[in-house]
């Protein structure tokens, strides 16, 4: 559906070409926190609300952080855990997938982005516009 969508509107695919990064998002990201409107702090966006799920609060200066366990299952996900994620040629680009979906249990794999349909799409684009400019050369 998304990739019918950038199509329909001319989105260039170029811009969805998924790049190697360093953090999922920031629940695993180091200095990454999310913080409510009562000062709670979480390390997810999807635990927003639930507060068994914060991990501190900036109104508490003494002791602002105090669920470093859970700070500590979000940023220490381990590859050779999981010989699907350490063998898999997209690892790069997803990095093991959702913390919060991992921690929860649920399948994190997203069977490559749909990475072929969009290269496919690209590839075909590109010859399409090297053969109009092409002729037009002609």
């Amino acid at each position: 559906i998304n990739l019918d969508f950038l199509l329909r509107q001319q989105i260039p695919l170029s811009s969805m070409y998924p790049m190697p990064k360093k953090n999922a998002c920031t629940a695993d990201f180091y200095n990454g926190w999310v913080i409510d409107d009562t000062g709670a702090l979480y390390k997810c966006w999807n635990d927003i609300g639930i507060p068994e799920k914060a991990v501190g609060n900036i109104n508490t200066p003494d002791h602002y952080i105090y669920r470093t366990d859970l700070i500590d299952a979000y940023s220490s996900f381990d590859i050779a855990m999981y010989p699907d994620c350490e063998a898999c040629k997209m690892l790069p680009t997803c990095l093991g997938g959702c913390p919060n979906s991992r921690l929860s249990g649920q399948n994190v794999c997203n069977n490559g982005l749909c990475i072929r349909d969009y290269l496919t799409s690209y590839i075909k684009i590109r010859y399409k516009n090297n053969d109009t400019l092409a002729s037009a050369d002609n």
